[in-house]
């Protein structure tokens, strides 16, 4: 007759190890996880300030009456529009949020609208149907910044879950 002999201690070195194994794996996923949230919140954050300050700009440019300043603002105009495009698509790409892309589009016509204004202003800034034009598009871009600005907000202050697009 034969007998199992079964070496407990060996089994329970390997348990422990395959356990050790599966611990460590399911933390470096928990923590990529986390820190691809980290990025993309940190992202949304400063999409928002971005976004937040185009649309102050945009009403300062419909304010002020020097030329010199409104030349500036559009330079910063600009400058931050470039950014929130780089941004926005990187958040787009990254993570799944609902009409997002539909909200980034619009806002983004918008804002390429209002960016031809720039030449304009400068021959037909009394014309009270050009104002009433530029008050339109900066009307636009307000609701259509806004309405991205509280689609954001959620994510980076960690309040929904991110959906991670699949690469």
């Amino acid at each position: 007759m034969d007998f199992c002999i079964v070496d407990w201690g060996a089994i329970s070195s390997i348990a422990a190890a395959l356990i050790a194994s599966f611990t460590a794996i399911y933390i470096y996923f928990q923590w990529r996880n986390q820190k691809g949230a980290e990025v993309i919140a940190n992202e949304a954050k400063q999409n928002i300030q971005d976004i937040l300050e185009i649309i102050k700009i945009v009403s300062l440019i419909r304010q002020k009456s020097s030329a010199l300043e409104r030349s500036r603002n559009f330079i910063d105009f600009n400058r931050l529009y470039e950014s929130v495009v780089r941004s926005s698509l990187y958040i787009d790409d990254c993570v799944e949020i609902k009409d997002f892309k539909k909200a980034i589009d619009e806002f983004f016509n918008c804002c390429l609208k209002f960016k031809e204004f720039e030449s304009l202003y400068r021959d037909y800034a009394q014309d009270s149907k050009f104002i009433a034009h530029v008050d339109s598009e900066i009307n636009l871009i307000q609701i259509r910044g806004f309405n991205i600005v509280n689609t954001l907000i959620p994510y980076s202050i960690y309040q929904k879950k991110f959906k991670f697009r699949k690469k």
